[in-house]
Order: C-alpha cells, then structure tokens, then sequence
C-alpha cells in the first residue's frame, strides 16, 4: 500500500511540475492559443484522472480496519501472542452537565489557561474550572451549560509547572496523562 501511496505522490508532483511550467510559459496576456488550449485540456484530464486516483485510495486506506489488541509474532521456535491494551479514559458522565448544577464541587473558580498559538506565541484564557468526583471540568464561564473540557482525574494528573515566566509560579500546572505521558497544558 505504501508504494502506491508513493506512486499517486510522485505522479501529483510532476502534475503540479507541469502545471506550473504551462502557466509560466503557456499563457500570455490573458489568451490561449490553440497549442496552449490542448495542453490545457491534457492537464485537465490528468488532474481528473489524478483526484480520482486520490479518492480511491484514500477510501481503501480508511476502509482497512486497524485492531491492535491481538498481534502475533511469529519466531523460529514457537508462536508467542502479545496483546496490547490501552486504557482509555472511561466516558464523562458529566459531559452535558450545567456548572451551575454541580452540586457541591470539592474545588471550583476561575483560573488562567494558557495556550499557544501562531509561533509559539503564548495566550492567557481565563476559564472556569470545577473538579467534582474524579472528574476536571472546565467550563467557558459559570453560566456554560455543559463544560469545554473535561478530563478524569484516574488517567491524569497534575504535575507543578516551575515557569519563571509566569507570575504565581505555585499556581501553575499541566495535566500528564499517566499512560502515555502526554503533556496538556
């Protein structure tokens, strides 16, 4: 699969090679001749020819089904099975929760989210958070009907952030996530 993939690549390459070449020399003020006309008509029928060729291997690739839990290696010797798990985090069962009907969280208020956008550029949010059996909801504004966010607290943690950067170094944190060791912050 992976050399057609490589095929359909370099075929779009000198499609594209060649389309730009008929439109640096091919076309002059704005009017085709009827040599330039016939390339133009060739280069359409290739693009054509060339999308369908996309398509139908981009339905192949997403119909092919990919289940990692249950692999065999095969050795010299013997046949050993590995299974791999993973645990996903379980399904919030407050994802359609107001914040206002929370009742009682443990921890709830507005903090500051910082996110990173265009260049690395860092931008403060600030949000509502509320966390309430297990669970890390965060909310837009108290007033939000169900949260933005919501992270379980059994496959996350917190882990200070020591940014010197930031004013209330104690303040701040990200979310690991405890399998894969993923960084949110």
């Amino acid at each position: 699969m992976s050399e057609e993939v490589e095929l359909v690549y370099l075929s779009l390459n000198q499609l594209l090679n060649d389309i730009c070449k008929f439109l640096k020399e091919g076309v002059n003020n704005d009017a085709l001749t009827p040599k330039a006309r016939r390339e133009a008509d060739i280069l359409i029928r290739r693009s054509t020819v060339q999308l369908k060729k996309i398509t139908s291997l981009t339905n192949q690739l997403e119909s092919k089904e990919v289940s990692p839990e249950r692999t065999e290696v095969k050795s010299s010797n013997s046949k050993k099975e590995i299974r791999i798990s993973s645990k996903s985090s379980p399904p919030n069962p407050y994802q359609d929760t107001p914040a206002k009907s929370i009742p009682q969280p443990e921890k709830y208020g507005y903090i500051e989210w910082r996110t990173k956008f265009i260049f690395g550029l860092d931008r403060m949010k600030k949000i509502y958070a509320v966390v309430y059996r297990d669970w890390l909801l965060i909310y837009g504004h108290e007033k939000d009907s169900k949260p933005s966010y919501s992270f379980s607290l059994q496959t996350n943690k917190a882990n200070m952030n020591a940014d010197t950067q930031m004013e209330n170094q104690s303040q701040n944190f990200c979310l690991v996530n405890i399998e894969s060791q993923i960084t949110i912050q």
